[in-house]
C-alpha cells in the first residue's frame, strides 16, 4: 500500500474547464472535464495531450476559477488525456470553495 505524500486535499469536482495555452508560438485551446482540485492544483480530462512542463491558463466558471498553471504529466486514458496541472500560486480561496464543495456532497481524497 503506498503512502499518500500529498500536501493539500483533493475533493472531486466533475466540472468544465477552458484551458488555453502555446504550442511553437500558436495559440491552442480545449474544453475539458475537471476530476478533482486542491489549492495547489486540478486534475482535468481533454481530448489532446498538452506537454509536460507547458503553462496554460485554466477557467472553471462553476466555481469561478481563473488561473495559470504548469503541466506536470499527461497521459492517455482511452481516448482522452488526464493531465495533472499545478497552480502557478497557490489559491488561497480556494479553501472557502473546497470546504463548500465538501459539504455538498461531493467526495474527498488524499490519492
Amino acid at each position: 500500500m503506498s503512502r499518500n505524500l500529498r500536501r493539500h486535499t483533493r475533493i472531486e469536482f466533475p466540472g468544465i474547464v477552458r484551458l488555453s495555452w502555446q504550442v511553437s508560438g500558436n495559440v491552442k485551446f480545449a474544453r475539458g472535464r475537471c476530476v478533482d482540485l486542491s489549492e495547489s492544483g486540478m486534475r482535468v480530462e481533454v481530448p489532446e495531450a498538452i506537454e509536460v512542463r507547458s503553462y496554460v491558463t485554466v477557467s472553471a466558471e462553476k466555481i469561478r476559477l481563473s488561473a495559470n498553471a504548469s503541466v506536470r504529466h499527461c497521459v492517455r486514458n482511452g481516448g482522452k488525456f488526464v493531465v495533472g496541472l499545478e497552480f502557478s500560486t497557490p489559491l488561497k480561496s480556494l479553501a472557502e470553495m473546497l470546504e463548500f464543495l465538501a459539504a455538498s456532497g461531493s467526495s474527498s481524497s488524499r490519492s
